[in-house]
């Protein structure tokens, strides 16, 4: 046959199929039937009834559910099709209690082991946080403890310290228990947890005389494989891709049709529409594995693609459905725009929700915002900064009246009644609702399959880099699908368990204020009621306080000694905690800080015991003991309150929450602060990560609380936070870089050290070159010094580089006190635990085979950061002896050595040449021969 003859029949082939039309946003609405939806929801069922009425990940069920998508859409021979395998721990079962024969509803907490027992109930003395909490006769015997200030962990593993054969752990708030001790296969007693009512109930019986009890806890840890779903067009642009999800798995209690059985026959019919039109823009449908046992699947795919800048930036916008036929249903919309719930998604997200509210308008059919506060699998696709939205018609949380009338159906009933049970069938969905969600899903493909007009590129800086980080918290956290505002999101959670003005809460709050000539001391003062009355006589000033450079409107009447104390602590205390002396303008800053600091009462309240505890602290000012208290006491009381309000997951929140962190910090009570940070940390997973506080300066406060007491504690950080490539930009614009000083070769290093070495010195030598030109402002500077203790943290942990001993270590330790006297303005003696710093300094220095160089400049480096006499004094010595060996004599030629390492001039020579100093006077006693003179003139080196 001739060539051109092939040809030919070639284009009469291609004649003969003819090219698709581009899809259309009313077409693919047509192509969605109740029928086809129907069907696909019987199929789920048909599925789960063969194999234990449930779809739940790693089961026969799940399996079948993957297997049937993956077949279906492989057969459209449209999209590319794959499963993405992976590994995760499961863990489930059920309890039966009975007191006295009375049956009891318990909970069993994730990952508790299997167990069974009879006999005599044990009553805790207190909350089981401690061994002795747990009584000599809770040996073989079950043990109730209440829920309060220690992890559900703690109290399982001291009752099997104690020999308890379970530990009952009844509620601190009305409504049933649930938990996690966070982590399998520890040391833990069975453990299961009840209600408040319940707890309360067989507690009274204890009192009358004994309870028996009957327990009985079946549990399942195992880890099982399981697929994610994955398909793509074959067409479109490859590089602006639109996402759509939604989870297949259910629940182990049951089949799981509308959660989210109802999100992904959706999904795969909105797929199978599509066949019949090409697409502009490529679509990805993904079908997330493990979702009810904290979106695992979604985390798992992100984690496979977040190392890759242009893997993220590939996905213009995320979609997600997971129940879109609650059969008490609304028509939810998550809020992307954040104007409802203040919980903004990234850039472009609003814009999506307008589309939807568009759609639902267009149909002449009313809508809500659903809270968007990352807790389905758009949570992952959140955290990498990908626009994102979708539709939720509701779970457990009850129906309003308002609602009632807008979308029919019955208020103060739950909009899912079968949410999570074996009553979610076929027959709990609402077919309408079904319906017409599924073709809000066709308008916005086929309005994203076209352009993606309206909604920004990614920005792949903000990727979230731990993606295990994120995926252990949703492993080890109730999983929900509130629909209702922040305060139904917070309703089991409070940050420090138990927080009631009860006695030995007040004995906490007067100890946290004992400082300086107070510590120790029994402080006695007047009444509550007294000093409250004193409190509300004071005079006040009724006009704004401030300088020329700031006025501020506080939210309450403010005090003459509130006023000083908030006056000394602008002009003199934030001196000393910021680095002025690099040149930043501080003033401009104030005003943002007020607005913080003051934003409400309780924050105001919160402040002022931070503000008086920093001025005694760094000014010894002391301040009135009763002030601080009455303030703290005020604080614990309104943050209560906040908690239970709309405002509980506000910036205004967190605002105040640091606050107590850094109080408890400057106080010395690390336990309280730990209860704080996290609940800090809590709060900002349920706003859906750090990259959704939209608020810079909050954001870089609670990056800067995290760092402080991470380094206080040794301990790993709670989040991660890496500005460099952007700061590096803002620099290289202004015409500067961030380059080494010449001189230190680096050795074999690990690349993380090497890259911290080499920015801290950058960042050094930027500063001492170019003082006098203010290259970056405080909070580019405050953005650096995050950033890089980030990654010196995510690395290794100051307690994990004590331990190795290895060069790596001892730089890292250098590296890590460096950034302290960079965090703390040289300060860190006054802020670290007591012989931290001279702890670490001497480990790093019982490492073999470190160069002298380096040697010297931590030895200087501990010098400058200590405060303990003792401490400078063997620093002292061996920098004398390492001196000698380099033959260095000058202060000169130490800061020649010292400036081939991490050394800011401004902030480290004057206590560094008070160190040298003092070292020289010992070396001419040596030379003389004549008595050491070391600890006779003690040199306050470091408060310059």
């Amino acid at each position: 046959m001739k060539y051109s003859t092939i040809l030919a029949l070639a284009g009469l082939a291609s004649a003969s199929t003819p090219k698709k039309p581009l899809v259309n946003e009313l077409k693919l609405q047509k192509d969605i039937t109740l029928k086809g939806l129907m069907a696909g929801a019987q199929k789920l069922q048909d599925i789960a009834e063969a194999n234990d009425d449930t779809r739940v990940f790693g089961g026969k069920g799940h399996n079948a559910t993957v297997d049937y998508l993956y077949n279906t859409l492989k057969s459209l021979n449209y999209y590319n099709v794959k499963k993405q395998p992976f590994t995760e721990l499961y863990s489930a079962g059920t309890a039966s209690l009975k007191a006295d024969g009375e049956d009891i509803a318990a909970a069993i907490m994730t990952y508790t082991p299997a167990g069974e027992a009879s006999g005599p109930l044990v009553v805790a003395a207190n909350l089981g946080c401690e061994a002795s909490d747990f009584p000599a006769e809770s040996k073989g015997k079950v043990v109730l403890v209440k829920r309060g200030e220690c992890a559900f962990s703690a109290k399982s593993t001291n009752g099997k310290t104690a020999g308890a054969s379970a530990v009952i752990v009844y509620n601190n708030v009305a409504g049933e228990l649930s938990g996690t001790l966070g982590e399998p296969f520890g040391n833990f007693a069975p453990i299961v947890g009840i209600s408040l009512e319940s707890g309360e109930a067989i507690l009274a019986k204890t009192k009358a005389g004994e309870v028996k009890v009957d327990l009985k806890v079946d549990a399942t840890v195992e880890n099982r494989v399981t697929f994610n779903v994955i398909a793509e067009t074959k067409e479109g642009d490859h590089d602006n891709v639109l996402v759509v999800g939604g989870h297949s798995d259910s629940v182990a209690a049951g089949p799981g049709i509308n959660d989210d059985g109802s999100g992904i026959i959706g999904i795969l019919n909105v797929a199978k529409a599509l066949t019949k039109y090409r697409v502009k823009n490529a679509v990805r449908f993904g079908f997330w594995s493990a979702e009810e046992f904290g979106l695992l699947g979604s985390y798992a795919y992100m984690k496979s693609i977040n190392s890759s800048d242009t893997e993220i930036a590939k996905i213009r916008a995320y979609l997600n459905f997971d129940m879109i036929a609650s059969p008490n249903y609304v028509y939810g919309i998550y809020d992307g725009d954040g104007d409802a719930f203040n919980l903004t998604g990234p850039a472009g997200s609003d814009a999506i929700e307008k589309d939807f509210e568009k759609f639902f308008k267009t149909k002449r059919l009313a809508s809500v915002p659903s809270e968007f506060s990352g807790r389905s699998d758009y949570a992952a696709f959140i955290e990498n900064g990908i626009p994102s939205g979708g539709l939720f018609t509701g779970a457990e949380q009850l129906k309003t009246e308002e609602e009632a009338k807008k979308f029919g159906g019955e208020a103060g009933v739950a909009y899912d009644i079968n949410y999570h049970k074996a009553g979610d069938t076929i027959d709990n969905l609402n077919k309408e609702a079904f319906l017409v969600n599924t073709q809000a899903i066709a308008n916005s493909v086929a309005k994203y399959a076209k352009s993606f007009k309206g909604i920004p590129q990614v920005n792949h800086l903000t990727r979230r880099r731990d993606a295990d980080h994120a995926q252990i918290f949703k492993r080890t956290s109730a999983h929900t699908h509130a629909h209702g505002g922040p305060c139904g999101a917070v309703e089991s959670f409070f940050f420090v368990d138990g927080l009631h003005a009860d006695r030995t809460s007040k004995k906490r709050m007067r100890q946290h204020v004992m400082k300086g000539k107070n510590a120790g001391k029994t402080f006695h003062r007047p009444s509550r009621t007294a000093q409250v009355v004193r409190y509300h006589a004071m005079e006040r000033i009724a006009r704004p306080i401030g300088t020329q450079f700031f006025t501020f409107p506080f939210p309450v009447p403010v005090t003459k000694v509130a006023s000083k104390a908030i006056h000394d602590f602008f002009t003199k205390t934030i001196d000393l905690i910021y680095p002025t002396q690099l040149g930043f303008d501080i003033e401009q800053y104030k005003l943002r800080w007020l607005g913080i600091m003051f934003v409400s009462k309780p924050a105001y309240n919160c402040s002022l015991a931070l503000i008086q505890s920093s001025n005694e602290t760094y000014l010894g000012a002391g301040y009135s003991c009763s002030n601080s208290l009455l303030c703290l006491s005020q604080t614990l009381d309104q943050l209560a309150k906040q908690l239970a309000s709309s405002e509980a997951l506000s910036d205004h929140t967190l605002s105040i929450v640091t606050a107590l962190i850094n109080h408890e910090q400057v106080a010395g009570h690390y336990v309280e602060a730990g209860a704080h940070v996290k609940g800090m940390k809590r709060i900002v997973d349920l706003r859906g990560g750090l990259e959704n506080i939209q608020d810079g300066a909050v954001a870089t406060k609670i990056c800067r609380t995290d760092i402080l007491f991470t380094l206080q504690q040794c301990g790993h950080p709670l989040f991660y936070r890496d500005r460099m490539d952007e700061i590096q930009k803002t620099l290289l614009s202004r015409g500067f870089t961030l380059q080494s000083a010449e001189g230190h070769k680096f050795r074999s290093f690990q690349p993380v050290i090497k890259q911290a070495f080499h920015d801290v010195s950058g960042v050094c030598n930027l500063f001492n070159k170019h003082i006098d030109k203010k290259p970056l402002d405080l909070v580019e500077f405050q953005e650096i010094l995050i950033s890089i203790c980030y990654q010196l943290l995510e690395f290794r942990t100051l307690n994990d580089s004590r331990l190795i001993q290895d060069v790596d270590s001892a730089y890292h330790i250098g590296l890590i006190v460096f950034m302290m006297s960079l965090f703390w303005n040289n300060h860190q003696d006054w802020l670290a635990k007591p012989g931290l710093i001279a702890a670490c300094i001497k480990e790093a220095l019982q490492v073999e085979n470190l160069e002298d160089k380096f040697v010297f400049w931590l030895l200087v480096l501990g010098g400058v950061s200590v405060s303990g006499e003792d401490d400078i004094e063997w620093m002292v010595m061996r920098l004398h002896d390492k001196a000698q060996k380099l033959g260095v004599v000058t202060w000169d030629d130490a800061h020649n050595y010292l400036l081939e390492f991490p050394w800011m001039n401004v902030i480290h020579d004057t206590s560094g040449e008070k160190l040298w100093n003092k070292m020289s006077r010992l070396r001419r006693v040596s030379e003389s021969g004549s008595k050491s003179l070391i600890g006779q003139q003690h040199v306050e080196h470091h408060h310059v």
